[in-house]
């Protein structure tokens, strides 16, 4: 008799206390989630669908033969921010321009949480407007421009559109790019890993070769350099343009 009331006791207990152990359970970590907006979601397919149209054919640096120089009005150029510029305002995304992209006040006139972009083509000036914007990150995100130094040579070499981003912990990201005026002269796509806590000038890296698992649509080989009078650069990502907040 003793030994069934010692038992009682002892479920009674047990019962009584499940629900205290689950109350007091840490809760599940969730994952930082974030939307892009519609607009710079548009400007990503339009990006892909660029690509996909091109068909990594070579296109010349004339109007009648390169929407993307016809685009910005002006021949004879390289042409990748002429490229990730016709996206964002084909999109319809609001286009800061150039003329006030060296403006450093131009940050109170535009509000951080609407998508905007530059009107401009030049590295170097669509780098600034963003600045001046308020608009640099080290912490890549889809629709984000993506601008290109080359080491011991020049920070703006190339700019490029990120499509997507795969966090892969510890500050290192898988980047999914589409880009224009690429060798050879042409529109491609992409993916590689980037360290948000190396040294600025070596940030960029390739994925490892047992992860180039679609090489029909990306380009994992490298390095991306800069070749000037026989010398190799290599690149890196200066930073990235935010086109949402």
């Amino acid at each position: 008799m003793k030994r069934f009331w010692c038992a009682l006791l002892a479920a009674a207990l047990l019962i009584g206390c499940c629900p205290v152990l689950a109350e007091d359970a840490a809760p599940a970590a969730e994952e930082t989630e974030y939307e892009v907006p519609e607009m710079i979601q548009e400007a990503i397919r339009i990006g892909i669908a660029e690509w996909a149209e091109v068909g990594e054919k070579s296109l010349t640096q004339k109007k009648k033969d390169n929407k993307y120089i016809k685009w910005w009005g002006y021949e004879n150029i390289g042409w990748c921010g002429a490229f990730v510029g016709y996206c964002m305002d084909t999109a319809g995304v609001p286009m800061l321009p150039e003329d006030d992209c060296n403006r450093k006040s131009v940050a109170s006139k535009v509000e951080g949480v609407i998508p905007y972009s530059t009107r401009a083509a030049g590295v170097p000036k669509i780098y600034t407007g963003f600045n001046n914007m308020g608009r640099i990150s080290d912490i890549p995100r889809p629709g984000y421009l993506i601008v290109y130094g080359a080491r011991d040579y020049y920070d703006f070499v190339h700019v490029g559109l990120v499509t997507d981003v795969i966090d892969r912990g510890d500050g290192v990201y898988q980047l999914f790019t589409v880009e224009g005026n690429v060798p050879t002269k042409t529109v491609k796509r992409f993916s590689f890993l980037y360290d948000s806590t190396a040294k600025p000038d070596k940030n960029l890296s390739l994925l490892p070769e047992e992860e180039w698992t679609e090489p029909e649509i990306y380009h994992y080989e490298g390095p991306r350099q800069t070749q000037i009078d026989g010398k190799k650069y290599p690149w890196f990502v200066k930073g990235f343009c935010q086109t949402w907040q």
